[in-house]
């Protein structure tokens, strides 16, 4: 099996210097624990594979975040669905201080419990449900 060229080509330099940008180190402050000179990142960073790992690494990073976002907010709405069955006036404070409600121009007007208790679970279906596809899309 063929090693991918631009594995091959950077040197572990390079591969450290996309590590530190990632972290969102300055140039000044990658140059410095490199032991460069700010002009020779500034140049690795202008040369294609360069460029295309920095890419591949940023979408790898990209995807970890989306999965782990998407499994962490999967298990809020558990949580808070859980919530509204248990306390459904909590769960609605919790939901209103998070200001998941600020902007509806007229707020629901709730007579009872049971119909807090329904928007609520029907909320959090809707963005379980959205939340599984866009999972499915990308």
């Amino acid at each position: 099996m063929s090693q991918n060229a631009t594995e091959s080509s950077l040197s572990p330099n390079q591969i450290k210097a996309i590590e530190l940008l990632l972290t969102g180190k300055s140039n000044y402050d990658i140059a410095f624990e490199l032991g460069i000179d700010r002009s020779t990142l500034y140049r690795w960073k202008q040369e294609p594979e360069f460029i295309v790992e920095m890419n591949k690494r940023i979408n790898e990073y990209t995807e970890q975040a989306r999965i782990s976002t998407s499994f962490l907010l999967s298990e809020a709405i558990e949580t808070l669905a859980k919530s509204v069955k248990d306390n459904p006036k909590i769960a609605l404070e919790i939901i209103k201080g998070m200001g998941l409600l600020a902007g509806n121009a007229s707020p629901p007007r709730y007579e009872t419990i049971g119909q807090v208790e329904q928007d609520l679970e029907n909320q959090a279906t809707a963005s379980h449900r959205r939340l599984f596809l866009d999972s499915m899309i990308l």
